[in-house]
């Protein structure tokens, strides 16, 4: 464990771009990880649904096997998925608490700082084990903003703390990508605000590729980790360009198994879409 104050060479350069950078980082891991970059960071909600998480399982493991770090808070829901997706595809992670440097919050998520830990770098601006407040999490997002290269927010209200902290990433002139969703459901609602006000929208891994400089597809590591299902659609797409109804009676899968593929292979932008609705592999 270790304390920087902003007068020590080892003090993240980026935060001093904040109009009130930390006067001391509390940290527990490797400091080498803050050499890593690119740097991005995830954030959303903490009630996070079935489509947020199948986002999150499509676009993190692309981002580590490119060697981009993760940056996230290590709360409920899109955090914690966040930062687990990173450590199973044995990538680098760095989580900022909103508590003191001892203290994971929640409690649940000890084991999970335990791996991170090992691996990557927990950091706080405040020691021992100082409990979370109402102000302590905003102050928490300015930091995950101005450590990330560029920011996603997966989902979340319009009164979400991801909203707080692509607020910051504004005032730092950094990217922000926003995952849209269905304009009915409130945890699309923070995400497509931000898309209305000039956030990029997130819709498949070729916009993070132009952004980045990666290979828009790079079909052995996008095709390397498919599911039983996704491999079936897409063994029947090979053939021809054919439309949902005929995939579902052709491969014998439910209807919303088959929609929620079509979601994750759309996400790793290997297929697409007609105007006229139909499908086809890139």
């Amino acid at each position: 464990m270790f304390c920087i104050t902003t007068t020590a060479p080892t003090y993240p350069k980026d935060l001093l771009r904040l109009a009130d950078p930390p006067l001391r980082l509390y940290t527990r891991g490797s400091l080498d990880i803050l050499r890593q970059r690119p740097r991005i960071g995830v954030v959303g909600s903490r009630r996070m649904s079935d489509y947020g998480k199948r986002v999150l399982e499509t676009f993190i493991p692309y981002l580590v096997s490119y060697g981009c770090c993760i940056v996230s808070g290590l709360a409920f829901g899109v955090d914690v998925t966040a930062h687990t997706l990173t450590l199973d595809s044995s990538g680098i992670t760095i989580a900022v608490l909103g508590s003191g440097i001892e203290l994971i919050t929640p409690r649940a998520h000890e084991h999970i700082g335990q791996k991170i830990e090992k691996t990557g770098l927990i950091i706080s601006e405040t020691p021992g084990r100082t409990p979370a407040g109402k102000y302590t999490f905003p102050a928490r997002n300015r930091i995950i903003a101005a450590l990330s290269d560029i920011l996603i927010v997966v989902e979340g209200t319009r009164a979400s703390g991801s909203l707080i902290t692509a607020d910051f990433m504004l005032q730092l002139g950094k990217d922000i990508y926003a995952v849209p969703g269905n304009i009915d459901a409130p945890l699309a609602q923070g995400p497509n605000f931000l898309i209305a006000h000039g956030a990029q929208p997130l819709l498949s891994v070729d916009d993070l590729a132009a952004t980045l400089g990666f290979d828009k597809h790079p079909e052995h590591q996008v095709l390397s980790d498919v599911s039983a299902e996704e491999l079936a659609v897409l063994t029947l797409l090979a053939e021809h360009p054919t439309s949902v109804d005929d995939l579902c009676v052709r491969c014998t899968l439910p209807t919303h198994v088959v929609s929620a593929t079509l979601t994750a292979l759309e996400l790793k932008g290997v297929i697409t879409r007609s105007s006229t609705g139909l499908i086809s592999k890139r």
